[in-house]
């Protein structure tokens, strides 16, 4: 079970830890397992263990106490912020090596400190619309897996890690084989590239050949509830421009 995924990936969205940091925190736990142990093991972001991730990214910090961890609840901002930060969550949970796991209701954003109340009833007929809203960027980003099998067991190469940005992608080899030597159809690279800032922009320039080319930065803040989303770059575009949003992740995928 992967909770040293889930320590390093929420410490760094929660600004604990920069980029560069959690960069070199997986690949020191990638070094430590065998390929076969890395590329399957069940990368988590909540658990009926730990507190969940909403809660844990945007929550008010624990008070200790059941009685008062039964009447928190997230505010309107926090959950505008808690959904934005569970989407980038969810993109480098789908595009990292791993098994990706999802505890029941986190793809909704449900809320919860320790146990009992990281296991409330599921809201059946009651989703609201900030919750489906993270629903269809989770349904969008979890079908990234079986559609595109370089995700699975593609290489894994850590592109940019500094401060709030962090680029990696997933990659086959010339042949379009993964990391086991399996021949894997679709395209051959990935791009996951995150902007964990809340005031800046990122427009980052793609070579549609060889990748990153370069990042610029431009003044924003963060309103809504994130623009997490998968952009699908063509043959005949040599060159691509992509903007990353406040709190915001794009996936790219390289054809």
């Amino acid at each position: 079970m992967g909770y040293p995924f889930r320590e390093a990936l929420l410490s760094f969205l929660k600004g604990e830890t920069s980029a560069r940091t959690w960069s070199l925190t997986m690949e020191k736990y990638r070094e430590n397992l065998p390929d076969q142990m890395f590329y399957c093991m069940m990368n988590l972001i909540s658990s009926h263990d730990v507190p969940r991730a909403i809660t844990m990214l945007a929550g008010a910090p624990d008070p200790g106490n059941r009685e008062a961890q039964k009447e928190l609840r997230l505010t309107k901002h926090m959950k505008s912020r808690g959904a934005a930060l569970m989407k980038m969550a969810f993109a480098l949970q789908m595009t990292y090596p791993g098994c990706p796991c999802t505890y029941y209701g986190d793809e909704i954003g449900m809320d919860g400190y320790r146990d009992p109340f990281n296991r409330r009833t599921y809201p059946w007929g009651k989703v609201s619309e900030w919750q489906m809203n993270i629903l269809s960027t989770y349904r969008e980003l979890s079908s990234l897996r079986s559609r595109y099998e370089v995700l699975r067991c593609g290489e894994v190469k850590i592109l940019y890690a500094d401060g709030d940005d962090l680029v990696f992608e997933r990659s086959l080899d010339s042949m379009g084989k993964d990391h086991f030597g399996k021949l894997c159809s679709g395209p051959k690279k990935v791009l996951c590239i995150m902007n964990r800032s809340d005031k800046i922009k990122m427009l980052v320039q793609l070579d549609g050949e060889t990748g990153l080319k370069s990042i610029e930065h431009i003044p924003e803040i963060f309103t809504g509830s994130g623009e997490t989303g998968c952009l699908v770059i063509g043959q005949d575009q040599n060159e691509e421009k992509v903007e990353i949003h406040p709190l915001s992740a794009m996936i790219c995928i390289l054809h």
